[in-house]
């Protein structure tokens, strides 16, 4: 669909296309910008140097003391190349060949990459109905072959978050699940939108439950920094810090990243104290769902995350998907999380593209 985004705005004109299929973050602020502008302006020996792999010693105890996390020391933080190097790292580090990373619909597309990458596979089980993870049938797909437990909190694409009511079940069944074969399955929990929580919606905490865990987590979505591919790895102090970070070390010139990206680091320290601005998400949630309601189709409003996961209208979502790239608005299909028959929409654009996309989604829903 960004190809087809691409191709549809060069024909047309970008002012003409609805994009909504791909998660975009909103642009970085002043504030942002020039944090950047600080951090590339600093000068001193080595400053374009190679770093230490895990990352500029004050970058990481800076995001061990703003992570949100009491008790984290600066050991147990890496800094990777986005939220995707971090979850490379991660199931690379505790998925041996042939292993298995068990994951729950709706998923985003690329665990299953990720997973292939360390040599393992992605399972994912089928998403529940009104339930953000399905402890049953988790309970019943984990095998002596599962090395890894994959969850995202808030969800893309549902936008659905984990409890601490659930993290308290999953722990239960995890060692439920130890107990019975002997093997310790590793929880990596992508908090990837973890700065933008609505309505008073929180993850839970699952350092808190379980020992074997790791985070990831990102500064692409909520200071509108992909392109930088700045994200870390927070691991549970309860880990073996000196083996992992070795190790970590080790994937991360084997995999080529080296270390994430220097002024990008730099830059979050001369941020400083950050509180992401919930109102301008906030607006756009409420656009996108009101415009999806007016054409008839049933929305609710995601916990978190940028996106609107909605039922496709007639039950199929390439057929809704392709129709409505024909009319030059572009969602992104259910079929692509595992999850055929919805749709996903991203609010994170231009309120002008909302305004294009409320237009083209009334013009459709009147022809019907």
């Amino acid at each position: 669909m960004f190809a087809e985004g691409a191709r549809l705005k060069a024909l047309h004109g970008p002012s003409a296309v609805a994009d909504l299929s791909l998660g975009q973050p909103l642009e970085a602020t002043a504030e942002v910008r020039a944090a950047f502008a600080r951090a590339a302006a600093q000068d001193w020996p080595g400053r374009f140097g190679y770093l230490d792999n895990l990352g500029h010693p004050a970058t990481r105890a800076h995001v061990a003391a703003a992570c949100g996390l009491e008790g984290i020391p600066p050991e147990a933080v890496v800094m990777t190349c986005g939220a995707a190097g971090a979850l490379v790292l991660a199931l690379a580090a505790f998925c041996p060949p042939g292993g298995e990373v068990l994951g729950t619909g709706p998923y985003f597309p690329e665990f299953t990459a990720y997973a292939r990458s360390a040599g393992g596979s992605f399972v994912a089980l089928d998403a529940h109905p009104t339930e953000p993870l399905d402890l049953e049938a988790l309970g019943q797909a984990l095998s002596p072959s599962t090395a890894v437990l994959l969850l995202n909190s808030p969800n893309n694409p549902s936008g659905r978050v984990l409890t601490d009511d659930h993290y308290a079940q999953l722990a239960a069944t995890l060692a439920a699940h130890e107990a019975t074969t002997g093997r310790t399955v590793v929880l990596v929990v992508d908090e990837v939108y973890t700065a933008l929580h609505y309505d008073g919606a929180r993850s839970g905490r699952p350092f808190d439950h379980w020992p074997a865990t790791l985070l990831v987590r990102s500064y692409s979505k909520d200071l509108g920094i992909a392109g930088e591919r700045l994200g870390y790895l927070v691991a549970n102090p309860a880990l073996d810090l000196d083996q992992l970070t070795q190790r970590l070390r080790q994937l991360l010139r084997a995999y080529g990243f080296v270390n994430a990206p220097s002024t990008a680091q730099l830059a979050i320290v001369e941020l400083g104290a950050h509180q992401v601005r919930l109102d301008p998400y906030l607006e756009r949630r409420k656009l996108l769902a009101q415009a999806l309601q007016g054409a008839g189709i049933e929305a609710s409003l995601p916990d978190g995350g940028l996106y609107c996961f909605f039922d496709a209208p007639g039950g199929d979502d390439v057929s809704f998907v392709t129709a409505m790239a024909e009319q030059r608005l572009l969602f992104a299909p259910g079929v692509a999380f595992g999850q055929p028959g919805k749709v996903r929409a991203c609010f994170s654009v231009e309120l002008e593209t909302l305004e294009l996309a409320t237009s083209i989604l009334d013009r459709t829903h009147r022809t019907r």
